[in-house]
């Protein structure tokens, strides 16, 4: 059967986005339909700042969030680590900073379970805002934190309490997507200057 998401449905439907709810996951799934050929799974948004992503570990994993109307969300890392072991999946993020997009895609795009701390794996980065060394690349290989769950390297703080978030936090990020965005805090570091970002999504789909 073929997905309701899939690669090269732009051709299919006029609408960019889809919410449709994945019988194997239980919840609702949005769907970006158009962008690169569509078919990308969107596991993270912040557009309006009116979320609250300071959040424990089980409304991570769980995921949060409203996904009409352009809603800030959190798919929940159960959801992302279920879809990711399904097959080689790509990752793309989509920032704006000084009225400007930008974009990082990464291949082979995984998370681990649970019990690994749903730690993210991250393949070849293709982005000028991204070395393979500073961006969501730094985080690469690290676990999950959030501030009841400390699995950062800092071992005299919690990073997720620092930036009021959850994140797989090193010592403790090169970007920080998930920071309350109204309050200016939401940041990338792309080698060279720290970028203050205004709009983030996070989207996946099968290689």
């Amino acid at each position: 059967m073929q997905p309701v998401c899939f690669r090269g449905m732009k051709n299919t439907t006029q609408e960019q986005f889809i919410i449709y709810t994945d019988e194997d996951l239980g919840k609702q799934i949005l769907c970006d339909a158009h962008t690169d050929g569509g078919g990308w799974i969107i596991i993270q948004r912040q557009i309006k700042g009116d979320e609250n992503f300071t959040r424990d570990w089980q409304s991570y994993k769980d995921g949060f969030g409203t996904l009409e109307n352009d809603g800030d969300f959190w798919l929940g890392n159960e959801a992302v680590h279920t879809l990711t072991n399904l097959g080689p999946h790509e990752l793309r993020v989509e920032i704006r900073s000084g009225g400007k997009d930008y974009v990082a895609l990464y291949k082979n795009f995984k998370l681990e379970s649970e019990s690994n701390n749903y730690r993210i794996r991250l393949g070849a980065v293709s982005s000028d805002i991204d070395d393979g060394t500073n961006g969501l690349s730094y985080a690469n290989g690290m676990f999950f934190t959030t501030f009841d769950r400390d699995n950062d390297e800092v071992s005299w703080a919690n990073c997720a309490i620092w930036n009021e978030s959850g994140w797989w936090f090193k010592d403790c990020h090169r970007a920080r997507l998930n920071a309350p965005l109204k309050d200016g805090k939401v940041f990338w570091f792309n080698g060279t200057e720290w970028m203050a970002v205004t709009r983030t999504e996070m989207k996946i789909r099968l290689m």
